[in-house]
């Protein structure tokens, strides 16, 4: 058996040698398709900014320990000092509003030109061989249907929420344009970067500023509007709180001056628990002020703790394509198709002789 296999194998290579006038040409055929793929694929630049989170949750207190002691005076007491994920900042830069606010803005291009993202991508914007290839069965089903004319674009003052966006063939050419262009990484210890890979260097870099002026924004309005939030129930909680502080102050007040000359064990044990709920009472009192104070301090300053630590680089080459490596992808893959068809059609003629 095991001559057998080797004679298998032997007659396999001996069969590829034979044909290694269609391998060569198939080979020559690959390297001549990778070739042409390398040339006509677009150059790419991309661009890396990074930036520190300083979105702290600490408060100055133990939110446990105040918790607990509201818990005792009959207050609740809710966390809402949790800051956005940064899970999220995809999603935020994948959002409708972002995508309104990329297409109202111009960018300066390598060529001195100022215009809108739509406007480069319809003009500039060039497409490689294979998404050529790809498109043109689309090109030629659009050319033969019955659906020639273009389609208008609804007219945006004529609806009912001016706050709504409309899904456009601008939105959605720069929403697919962004999402291929964009990239945010969480690389660990609050460290976040954003990644833009674009045919003109200058919009790469633009875009890399503009996501993040865009994210830092949107989280200092969250940031406030939570703050406000932790305000506004803070107050609501502290005047709760008051009330129970100067009842609990009176009441040991006015045990005091009732037993000042009394000394007796009952006297004793009832002053110790007035003191225990006025001790209660001021703690959650203290803390619930020292809370109110930190979150007027932060509305009022509203400073995004963010710091740059890499800002946007504009390269002088271009980081895609890797035109060696699209060659050799290119040889080897047409290299292993063809040698896998001559084994299969090997073992076909090998079974019709059987």
């Amino acid at each position: 058996m095991q001559q057998q296999g080797e004679v298998e194998i032997k007659e396999i290579i001996n069969y590829l040698l034979s044909k290694k006038r269609i391998i060569i040409i198939i080979i020559l055929i690959g390297l001549l398709l990778g070739v042409l793929i390398a040339l006509t694929t677009p150059k790419k630049y991309e661009v890396k900014l990074s930036f520190l989170n300083e979105q702290s949750d600490n408060a100055g207190f133990n939110r446990q320990g105040l918790a607990g002691l509201a818990g005792l005076a009959g207050v609740s007491f809710q966390d809402m000092s949790r800051s956005l994920s940064p899970a999220i900042y995809p999603e935020i830069l994948a959002s409708a509003p972002f995508v309104k606010k990329v297409g109202e803005k111009e960018f300066l291009t390598v060529s001195e030109e100022k215009m809108l993202l739509f406007d480069y991508i319809q003009e500039h914007q060039q497409s490689s061989l294979i998404s050529k290839v790809i498109k043109f069965p689309g090109y030629l089903i659009s050319l033969f249907s019955s659906q020639n004319e273009e389609e208008e674009d609804p007219v945006e003052q004529n609806v009912p929420n001016p706050e709504w966006i409309f899904v456009d063939r601008a939105y959605l050419a720069l929403s697919s344009h962004l999402e291929s262009s964009l990239e945010i990484n969480n690389l660990g210890a609050n460290i976040i970067e954003i990644v833009s890979t674009h045919q003109d260097p200058y919009i790469a870099g633009a875009l890399a500023d503009f996501a993040y002026n865009f994210l830092t924004d949107y989280i200092a309005n969250y940031e406030l509007e939570k703050e406000s939030k932790k305000l506004d129930y803070t107050e609501q909680q502290l005047e709760k709180v008051k009330a129970q502080f100067l009842e609990a102050q009176r009441k040991l007040a006015q045990f005091r001056d009732r037993n000042v000359n009394i000394i007796s064990a009952q006297a004793g044990s009832e002053q110790e628990r007035l003191q225990a709920d006025y001790n209660v009472a001021f703690n959650v009192y203290n803390a619930l002020m020292v809370k109110r104070e930190e979150a007027q301090l932060k509305i009022v300053g509203n400073i995004p703790a963010f710091t740059i630590i890499e800002t946007v680089k504009i390269p002088v080459s271009p980081s895609y394509p890797n035109k060696k490596l699209i060659v050799v992808i290119t040889v080897f893959v047409s290299l292993f198709i063809t040698v896998t068809s001559l084994i299969i059609l090997f073992f076909v003629k090998r079974l019709q002789l059987i």
